[in-house]
């Protein structure tokens, strides 16, 4: 698996970035919103399929935003991010939860290193130990 960054534009064509992508998902926001209409408060928002923690926390929030502006939050709603132990730190964390995020789902496909390196995946142990820390606090 690899990210856009990580391959660049395919054949010249400008496709998703991390400059545009929350631009593109708010714009499928809009999208949903027509087709199912706005009269119920959304009780789930999960954000994965990836790792959306590499866009800036910020982003994420704007996203989030967005859902409330169109249908609103119930009290209780659970909001959930996946994350790679790699793309979380205490600063990108809490930005999250002051925006609404209340769930946080990290991502760790092995423990043994050699799996890690055929996976091509760049997290270990101890890095799953920091973002699990990193969350709680």
């Amino acid at each position: 698996t690899y990210t856009a960054t990580e391959l660049g534009p395919v054949g010249g064509a400008k496709g998703a970035s991390v400059a545009t992508f929350v631009d593109a998902a708010i714009g499928e926001l809009d999208l949903a919103a027509r087709s199912v209409g706005t009269d119920r408060p959304v009780s789930t928002v999960f954000v994965g399929g990836g790792t959306p923690t590499l866009l800036p926390p910020q982003d994420l929030v704007r996203f989030l935003d967005a859902v409330r502006e169109r249908w609103g939050l119930d009290d209780d709603a659970e909001v959930t991010t996946e994350a790679n132990p790699d793309s979380v730190t205490e600063e990108s964390l809490r930005v999250l939860a002051d925006g609404g995020f209340s769930r946080v789902s990290i991502g760790m496909q092995s423990a043994v290193p050699q799996v890690l390196a055929t996976l091509d995946r760049t997290h270990d142990p101890a890095n799953v130990a920091r973002a699990l820390a990193a969350a709680r606090a």
